[in-house]
């Protein structure tokens, strides 16, 4: 349980109108109560687990990006270097025809600028302390496909871009996330997606959202189940940018630490105490193949304690606010 909420000071003053309370039992009978003073948006992503912004990303933005990702395209050495095709379900369960459709890569330049510029972006609308992790870039090409599924750890509020399409009906690929219940727990992925995208589109309670250029979905990437139905179009280029709440009960996890021995990287090591800080990496430059062996060995710890609920439930962890409740008036 979330007990405490250290105040964020990015978020202005005057627009924590709202207050949401979280309330423990105590031994002796009595109930004590936890305020957090928040402002509208942060209180719309605890309750609904996603929030949408529009026109969030400048055009500018959005130009210098995608010059950057079409000079690469244009160098096909670089572009190799950078870029792998995925020839394999980049879900879990998706047609077979859909496989080999998108162009991924871990981190790419241009990936590391955005994630960056929006972390600190987010921080003046979003009332919690985030953190990078890492970005992924990606190209779908016609015919890719997204299966319903939920996200790791790394990815406990997500982001994702879009910064060019070209589809048969002129309006961008669709995005679905189901926010009916916390999926975070559930263990039967294949379940999921039959009570999620297996429902026909008519029939559907998820939500469809459609994010123009500039628009940027943010949600609980391990508590949401998310999808996309078949690309019917060329081409659509998209950021998905990833953090953690540095606040939250993560930070809290008992394996989400490590020491290492080497005098030469204590103040790396003070500098980022959490291995889920930049996704097991150094820094925001840096791979995961470069990073300490006693940083890798502390990340594949936390990862397979909190897969394997060593320590409670994925829920105890990941986006920990079920329990905030809006007070009334």
């Amino acid at each position: 349980m979330m007990k405490e909420k250290k105040i964020v000071k990015h978020v202005p003053f005057e627009d924590r109108t709202v207050e949401l309370v979280i309330e423990e039992d105590l031994p002796n009978g009595k109930i004590k109560k936890y305020p957090w003073n928040t402002n509208r948006l942060t209180a719309d992503f605890v309750k609904n687990r996603y929030v949408v912004l529009r026109n969030f990303i400048p055009k500018d933005i959005i130009n210098f990006t995608m010059d950057c990702w079409k000079a690469t395209e244009h160098k096909r050495e670089v572009h190799n270097a950078i870029f792998k095709r995925e020839e394999t379900d980049i879900t879990i369960n998706s047609p077979k025809n859909s496989i080999g459709k998108s162009d991924g890569a871990y981190s790419s330049p241009w990936g590391i600028a955005l994630n960056r510029y929006l972390c600190d972006k987010l921080r003046g609308v979003l009332d919690i302390d985030i953190r990078e992790t890492y970005s992924y870039t990606r190209k779908y090409d016609r015919g890719a496909y997204l299966s319903s599924h939920r996200d790791r750890p790394a990815c406990e509020i997500s982001t994702t871009v879009c910064l060019d399409y070209q589809t048969d009906d002129g309006k961008p690929w669709v995005i679905w996330v189901d926010n009916s219940k916390n999926w975070v727990d559930f263990e039967d992925t294949l379940t999921m997606q039959q009570e999620t995208q297996g429902i026909p589109n008519r029939k559907r309670e998820s939500v469809a959202l459609s994010l123009e250029v500039g628009d940027v979905l943010v949600y609980q990437g391990p508590n949401v189940a998310h999808w996309r139905d078949y690309l019917v179009g060329d081409y659509s280029y998209h950021i998905f940018c990833h953090f953690f709440n540095a606040e939250g009960m993560f930070s809290r996890h008992p394996r989400n630490r490590w020491t290492g021995e080497d005098t030469n990287l204590q103040s790396q090591i003070t500098k980022y105490p959490m291995p889920l800080e930049y996704d097991g990496r150094l820094s925001r430059y840096s791979s995961q193949d470069d990073a300490p062996e006693e940083l890798k060995k502390a990340y594949r710890e936390f990862l397979d304690s909190y897969e394997e609920k060593e320590y409670g439930l994925r829920s105890e962890f990941s986006n920990n606010y079920g329990d905030f409740k809006e007070k009334e008036e």
